[in-house]
């Protein structure tokens, strides 16, 4: 049973309308990924370089490494040390590859001697958001690609990803254990240092695109313009993120600061 929205607090009572585009309309991610190379090589110029420190990047549900490696390629072209999560088989049960997450901001760390950028696509923002409130003193930043941060899951994903995600993902099917991940993900993290962003677009047609927004106002929201799965191939996506990797540490002087969106 949903919770009602007047028990979810101001920041998280439920839209009122539906915001999800159809299912099909992601078919026309095969389009956005052929647009995609032309779009990277106008915007290659205006992206800032990187400085060296590890970015980590998580897939979503059903998904895997293999997914993200185009990302993953261009940011180290950028000059970042990007790494893959660890999810080689099908992202299926984030709790199962969580600690692995850690571990690996631990060893980026380490190697690196300077905070890990987290990114995430969809289910892996989640895994994201949940790993920086575990090592946020080790995190320079905390983004995600079209992923839920509040609500209730029925009145969210789109009912065919919605069956197969509870068949899969055993937090789903487990309320208190969903009840607590949500307070997790939704921690404070700019107050310890962790810059947030989460990046969304009004075409998904997986999630409500109302619900990818954070309604925390000490995080930033971008809008973006492309299916749920062109989240990883958007090259309005890798514009942004190249400004949000470049930003100092929060604390430090700010002089070109990510906009939020309207």
């Amino acid at each position: 049973m949903a919770v009602p929205a007047s028990e979810r607090g101001a920041y998280y009572r439920t839209p009122p309308q539906d915001g999800r585009k159809p299912l099909w309309h992601e078919v026309l991610v095969g389009f956005e990924i052929g647009h995609h190379f032309t779009r990277s090589v106008l915007l290659k110029e205006s992206i800032p370089r990187g400085d060296g420190s590890a970015v980590i990047v998580v897939p979503g549900f059903l998904s895997n490494d293999w997914h993200t490696a185009p990302l993953r390629d261009r940011l180290r072209k950028n000059n970042y040390d990007s790494r893959s999560s660890g999810i080689w088989a099908a992202n299926l049960n984030p709790e199962r590859y969580e600690d692995g997450l850690v571990e690996e901001i631990d060893y980026s760390f380490a190697k690196t001697h300077k905070r890990v950028h987290l990114l995430g696509h969809s289910l892996g923002g989640i895994m994201v958001r949940a790993a920086a409130a575990r090592r946020p003193e080790k995190v320079k930043t905390a983004t995600t690609l079209g992923s839920l941060l509040f609500g209730e899951p029925e009145d969210i994903i789109a009912p065919a990803v919605l069956k197969a995600a509870e068949w899969w993902i055993p937090i789903l099917r487990d309320r208190n254990r969903l009840e607590k991940r949500k307070q997790e993900i939704s921690q404070s993290l700019s107050r310890r240092g962790v810059r947030v962003t989460s990046i969304f677009t009004r075409r998904d047609g997986v999630v409500d695109w109302r619900y990818c927004k954070d309604p925390n106002p000490e995080n930033d929201n971008i809008e973006v313009t492309c299916t749920h799965m062109g989240l990883i191939f958007n090259g309005e996506v890798d514009g942004h993120l190249g400004k949000i990797l470049s930003l100092p540490q929060l604390g430090e002087i700010i002089e070109h600061p990510v906009s939020r969106a309207a």
